[in-house]
């Protein structure tokens, strides 16, 4: 302004001498409406007044006048002020607007600038016009480098497609859109989630936030899902095997593949349980096939001696590792003890050469729990593989064409023995005794005199020895001549049996690992009636003798263990069905102790941690139980025994056992087998008779061996429960998730639409919940959403389905409930939120929502066309003020 002023007076001063014409001096009013535009009120005026002056000196020099001076320069004077005045006022108006806008983009600046995540403000065109003050190096280029360029000159090319259609979706719709996108595709690189809004027709707000964690977190929880499937079908697998070879090559394949690792061995423990052999591999060299391993020694021997899982991060630096593996290529190895009935069986180990690291948890889980099923296969592969050896060895002895081993059945065999002595050597009398050392019990299955078949009882050798005891004591063969024959000093009382006595006597001990376990006997009616010949006979007929009553007792037994391994191999197979719930799956559990196994009456118990009790879940048998449904944990009964001292509980009349809680009075037998998982008792097999003494050591021995499956099928099912719950649990507030929703909402939606009956559905969230994070914190606002969850809870019926729908949002399913009443419903949930005060760290806060109401109507094609119905009536009540309860119209 000073310079304006200068110049009008030099060039007035230029006019003045060199006597120019006065009109020259309105060149000076440029410079005049120059300041009127660009400065303020009174320097513009300064400059006119100093412009006047100058050409009222010049002009009166001129014409030597005052007056005609005035005169001269006042029209023009006033022209000039009247068009300055106009321009400072257009100047001002203009300055006034750009301040206005200038500080609302400040505002907007400020406002994107306070949320939290990356956001932008792009044109419908993909341009950027600004940003927030989040580190935009982490996602894009410098800020300077980005601006006012298209999203496709600084985006990847997938990054800037999807933001294209999402832009014009947002437009388009009226409503956000969103996508995920990793700029670097890659497990290890960041995923990234962005939420377009529209501002206006011509422009939207992006939003980015890294949602890695919660991708992790999904991956993590989808790989569960796999492998606990996985596990399920590799047990199905390997409890299939019947053939012991075949299943100890899949067992280590089977567990690597579980984990995702490259290589897997078995090792089973041999004879006398202090060395390991490594018997199949998986991926590793055949040459390891057969390395032994001492207790304590290496990766398997360390896990066989804890009976714990070792988990090696490197095997090639740890200071463990056993000397038949100094030079092994393992990186990272685990190994899992096989145990069956606190029994180590071997060690199934799963390595790597490449991986380094240790094993997750989860991994050691699964592998834990395969490796309880492997044993469980292994073990009854073996008896099977047992038994069909015994059968085959039986089946040789039948095929030697000898008639006293021409059957298998006890009775048959024992009568060919006398049938065969009776070809041989003249016999009136025939008696076989069976001695068992443990009991001293002589017995006599087998007597005939005279042809007929006598009953003998049995009796103990220490009281009544007679001739028979005596053979059994001494192990040596006998023959008397004659037994009358006062002559002959005989050192034991002769027992009479059968009519007539007997003059001769000849007695050979069966021998049996240099142990008598009886004695085969003829007698005659005639002094001296055998001769050394038929003695040397009768001796070899008695060592076939034994043989066959061996082979008989011993194919009996496995009879009965096959007949018992095939009818827990049916009842577990009848487990292995991990969709089933716990409680269903301990109905199913009774069924099958009762009709696989045979006993008469089941129950089934449950450890509750939380009321230190045992619950009765299941029943099932030939009478009713009218026990009580909870035993406290520190109580009297059977079954509270068996829980808490961990072993098996057997009362064979129940009215002489002390502790016993009566159930029904036909009840005279219990058994009570603990349930075990994780090397926990979480439940009981009770077994109950009407029978004394019905359960003998076979019988308890199969409820045992029933009981470990059992306990891992209700573990696996407790797994499988939690699982599912936590796929449709959110976990801040407690309530279903929007999964939740889909799955338990679609059965009602279908159950309205199929009964015709009223379904309704409230939709609200919390009104002014992002600034309320923004004022107060994430974490508070936490707090807030889980009150809400509760007190929407407290106002729900049994029948009603309460969801988080996501963020701050929620939604009821309101089953058998009308328009009418469902609004009654969400006006009084919307006051008692309204009235609701959270205590919090920052004192105690309220909120309020506003809530959208709908009905199951014949035009809504699904679940989620009613949802949306509501969802309309929530945006309503928020455009309408908040804090108020909408009915949808339509």
């Amino acid at each position: 302004m000073a310079g304006c002023a200068v110049l009008i007076v030099v060039m007035g001063l230029i006019v003045w001498v060199l006597g120019l014409p006065d009109q020259i001096l309105f060149l000076g009013i440029i410079p005049t409406l120059y300041a009127a535009y660009y400065y303020s009120r009174w320097a513009y005026q300064t400059l006119l007044f100093t412009l006047s002056i100058t050409a009222l000196a010049v002009t009166y020099a001129i014409s030597d006048s005052f007056s005609d001076s005035i005169q001269t320069i006042a029209g023009s004077f006033l022209g000039i002020f009247i068009v300055a005045e106009i321009i400072y006022r257009l100047a001002s108006a203009q300055r006034k607007i750009a301040q206005t806008l200038g500080s609302q983009a400040q505002e907007q600046s400020a406002l994107i600038s306070a949320i939290p995540d990356l956001v932008f403000r792009l044109s419908s065109k993909g341009v950027f016009l600004s940003y927030s003050t989040s580190d935009l190096g982490r996602l894009l280029l410098p800020p300077g480098e980005f601006l006012d360029r298209s999203i496709e000159n600084v985006l990847p090319p997938h990054v800037a497609q999807l933001t294209i259609k999402a832009i014009a979706s947002a437009l388009e719709n009226n409503r956000p859109a969103s996508f995920e996108f990793q700029i670097r595709p890659g497990k290890q690189n960041p995923y990234y989630e962005c939420r377009i809004a529209p501002i206006n027709h011509d422009e939207v707000l992006a939003i980015i936030r890294e949602i890695t964690e919660r991708k992790h977190s999904e991956e993590t929880l989808a790989r569960s899902a796999g492998q606990m499937a996985l596990l399920y079908q590799r047990s199905l697998e390997i409890n299939a095997h019947l053939d012991l070879p075949d299943l100890l090559m899949a067992i280590p394949e089977h567990a690597a593949q579980l984990v995702g690792a490259r290589m897997g061995a078995l090792y089973l423990m041999q004879s006398g349980g202090s060395r390991l052999e490594l018997v199949t591999v998986y991926n590793l060299p055949e040459t390891f096939i057969g390395k032994a391993l001492h207790l304590g020694e290496g990766a398997a021997g360390r896990a066989a001696l804890t009976r714990k899982p070792v988990n090696i991060a490197d095997h090639r630096i740890w200071e463990g590792r056993a000397q038949n593996y100094q030079d092994s290529p393992f990186c990272h190895v685990l190994a899992v003890p096989l145990e069956v009935s606190n029994r180590i069986i071997g060690v199934v180990n799963v390595t790597d050469d490449e991986e380094i690291g240790l094993f997750p948890e989860e991994d050691i889980r699964l592998v834990s729990l395969f490796a309880n099923q492997a044993a469980i296969a292994i073990e009854n592969a073996r008896l099977f593989t047992e038994t069909a050896n015994r059968a085959e060895q039986l089946g040789t002895l039948n095929r030697i064409g000898l008639a006293i081993v021409s059957g298998l059945d006890m009775d048959h065999v024992l009568r060919t023995i006398y049938e065969q002595c009776l070809l041989l050597v003249p016999i009136q009398a025939f008696y076989l005794a069976l001695y068992d050392h443990r009991t001293g019990l002589l017995t006599f299955p087998i007597f005939f005199d005279q042809g007929q078949l006598v009953e003998i009882p049995p009796r103990k050798i220490e009281i009544e020895p007679g001739i028979t005891g005596y053979i059994i004591q001494t192990g040596q063969a006998l023959y008397v001549p004659d037994l009358l024959n006062p002559g002959i000093a005989l050192p034991f009382p002769i027992i009479q049996v059968g009519g007539q006595h007997a003059r001769a006597f000849l007695g050979i001990p069966l021998m049996l690992r240099e142990q008598v376990v009886g004695v085969l006997s003829i007698q005659s009616y005639q002094v001296n009636a055998y001769d050394p010949d038929a003695i040397r006979l009768l001796e070899t007929i008695a060592a076939q003798a034994t043989i066959a009553i061996e082979n008989a007792r011993l194919y009996g037994e496995q009879q009965k263990q096959a007949a018992e391994v095939a009818a827990l191999y049916r009842a577990s197979a009848r487990l292995l069905n991990p969709s089933s719930d716990v409680v269903s799956l301990a109905r199913q559990i009774a069924e099958v102790v009762k009709d696989e196994l045979g006993f008469v009456n089941c129950g089934v118990l449950l450890v509750d941690e939380a009321h230190s009790a045992l619950i009765r879940v299941a029943r099932y048998g030939d009478y009713e139980i009218n026990s009580p449904e909870m035993l406290p944990l520190d109580g009297s009964g059977l079954s509270v025994a068996a829980a808490n001292s961990g072993q098996p509980v057997y009362a064979p009349d129940v009215r002489q056992a002390s502790g016993y809680i009566a159930s029904h009075p036909d009840t005279i037998t219990e058994l009570d087998v603990p349930l075990y998982a994780r090397g926990q008792v979480i439940g009981i097999l009770d077994l109950q008779s009407p029978q004394f003494d019905a359960f003998d050591e076979r019988a308890r021995r199969m409820a045992a061996a029933f009981a470990e499956r059992a306990g891992l099928a209700l573990e696996n099912a407790r797994l499988y429960e939690e699982l599912q719950r936590q796929a449709i649990v959110d976990e801040l507030t407690g309530i279903y998730n929007y999964r939740g929703l889909l799955e338990l909402g679609t059965r009602e939606f279908e159950r309205a639409r199929r009964f015709e009956r009223p379904l309704s559905v409230l939709f609200f969230d919390i009104d002014h919940f992002r600034e309320f994070n923004n004022q107060y914190s994430h974490a508070i606002g936490n707090v807030v959403l889980h009150s809400v969850a509760e007190q929407a809870r407290a106002n729900m019926r049994v029948i009603d389905l309460l969801t988080r729908f996501g963020g701050e949002e929620f939604v009821i399913l309101l089953p058998e409930t009308t328009l009418s009443a469902a609004s009654l419903v969400a006006e009084r949930l919307r006051q008692e939120i309204e009235a609701m005060r959270s205590p919090t760290e920052r004192g105690e806060l309220g909120v309020t929502v506003s809530i959208g109401v709908a009905e199951l109507s014949a035009d809504m094609p699904d679940l989620a066309a009613l949802i949306d119905r509501a969802n309309q009536a929530e945006h309503r009540a928020k455009e309408q003020g908040r804090n108020r309860v909408v009915i949808s119209s339509e």
